[in-house]
């Protein structure tokens, strides 16, 4: 699924979801996301392992300030 999120951080990156592998195609970074509840995932990457809540639209990584808008392209 490729989305644009507008970031927390104020930039907006392009994002394509591949089964449980995430890749931000604007920093070449790659993640896992693994779902561990019903809007809760655990995601693993470059800065370990870390919990987002996704409603809607929008996706807070716990522990971090602000949100991110995911907008997907159809």
């Amino acid at each position: 699924m490729l989305q644009s999120v507008f970031g927390f951080d104020g930039q907006i990156h392009l994002e394509n979801q591949v089964s449980s592998q995430r890749f931000d195609l604007t920093t070449g970074e790659a993640k896992t996301v693994i779902p561990t509840a019903e809007n809760m995932s655990a995601v693993f990457g470059k800065d370990g392992v870390e919990t987002e809540i996704q409603v809607g639209q929008m996706r807070q990584t716990l522990g971090k300030p602000g949100f991110d808008w995911l907008f997907n392209k159809h």
